[in-house]
């Protein structure tokens, strides 16, 4: 894929990573060095903690140095991806949509486990969404897909955000998690696999008050600039991962993915309900 040209930018990923204590990668190996870009539905930490095992697998065999990264937020990570930044891109069904449409990437595989919106409530919390009406709810991000899609569940249940309720911006699904459960929020939206990855101690504290409508899962795509045998390789590299060794499945299992299947067309115009209002967010200025 010749020689990354964001060399700057390589360097203060790898020395972040290596903070994380990440893969190693040697010396020069910036030339072929492939980048995997996971948008930050986690902590950085908890990101790179779930996601080493693929690294490291991937790393052995594609034969080529391999760095996990992710961004500061959401809007940052989609403005790397329509950049081309990240070779690799594991990502959200609806970013992988935009993705696809703006920036021409290859959807390559989905995960089985679908992503369900749901809102969260502390174990003694409200029973009921009529009464979080003057109360605070966090949200991970506002283009997150379990932002939009419980931003609507409120206004159909009465509830308009800004005014009847009040959205919060937390860091990560996590944050948002624990500052439910800390009370400092009267509830949160997040999204049911993200339950599987937050620590016993937390999840104790919580209640799911509502779920929502299902959503396509987690969305593997290759960047344009892989030709079309290499992407079929780097597919076939990521299945044998997930479904032929114990790490893939230990991942899969924790991430609440499941398993990988190829990626449908039918898997992305799910989301398209979604994307006016995400394109309408994305216009708007910081």
């Amino acid at each position: 894929m010749g020689r990354h040209p964001y060399l700057k930018r390589w360097l203060a990923r790898l020395l972040a990573a290596l903070a994380f204590g990440m893969l190693s990668v040697p010396a020069g190996a910036e030339e072929d060095c492939l980048e995997v870009g996971v948008f930050p539905y986690l902590t950085p930490g908890a990101i790179l903690k779930l996601y080493q095992p693929l690294g490291a697998f991937l790393q052995k065999r594609l034969k080529r140095p391999v760095l996990l990264v992710t961004a500061p937020n959401h809007r940052i990570f989609l403005e790397r991806t329509l950049r081309h930044e990240y070779p690799l891109l594991l990502t959200a069904p609806h970013y992988a949509r935009l993705a696809q449409q703006q920036a021409g990437y290859l959807p390559l595989l989905v995960a089985g486990g679908a992503i369900q919106p749901v809102l969260v409530v502390a174990a003694n919390g409200p029973d009921s969404v009529a009464g979080l009406k003057g109360r605070v709810v966090a949200i991970p991000d506002p283009l997150a897909l379990v932002t939009l899609a419980g931003s609507d569940y409120l206004r159909r249940a009465g509830l308009r955000p800004g005014r009847d309720v009040t959205l919060r911006v937390m860091p990560s699904h996590s944050a948002a998690l624990h500052a439910v459960a800390e009370g400092e929020v009267a509830a949160a939206l997040t999204a049911t696999l993200v339950l599987k990855t937050i620590p016993e101690a937390i999840s104790a504290r919580l209640r799911t008050l509502a779920e929502m409508p299902s959503q396509s899962s987690l969305v593997y795509l290759a960047s344009p600039q892989w030709p079309p045998a290499e992407a079929r390789v780097l597919a076939a590299a990521l299945l044998e991962f997930a479904h032929h060794t114990s790490e893939g499945r230990g991942l899969m299992a924790a991430s609440g993915q499941r398993e990988l299947r190829p990626a449908l067309e039918s898997d992305l115009k799910a989301v398209e309900v979604f994307m006016p209002r995400l394109r309408e967010l994305l216009k708007e200025t910081r």
